[in-house]
């Protein structure tokens, strides 16, 4: 899942979507439920309605874990065996040599 919010929504949001909601999990709840009491609406897209892919780059620093996602929805990724090729040929202008040096423990390896 991937959030896409309109600067209108962030204005609304005063830029703090989580308002004063300090948790270490959750984010996602904690999110809907401060837009549902502020009257935003929400509405979902298939990417593949969209024609577009989610990237999600876990590292050391994420709250949730690389593992976790892999072991509660492995249906919804998908690997990419050689993640340098595709995002060179993808977004040639990502720096990926920056999410490298950032990366968990085996930085060739992405789920998209």
């Amino acid at each position: 899942m991937g959030r896409c919010i309109s600067r209108q929504a962030m204005e609304r949001l005063d830029y703090d979507p989580w308002g004063d909601c300090r948790i270490n999990f959750g984010l996602d709840g904690a999110m809907s439920k401060r837009l549902r009491t502020l009257a935003i609406e929400q509405y979902g897209q298939l990417q593949s309605e969209l024609g577009s892919v989610a990237v999600d780059i876990k590292c050391g620093q994420n709250i949730t874990s690389f593992g976790s996602h892999l072991t509660k929805r492995s249906g919804d990724f998908e690997m990419i065996p050689d993640a340098a090729k595709w995002f060179v040929e993808h977004f040639p202008a990502l720096n990926l040599a920056q999410i490298n040096a950032c990366a968990e423990p085996n930085p060739s390896e992405f789920i998209f």
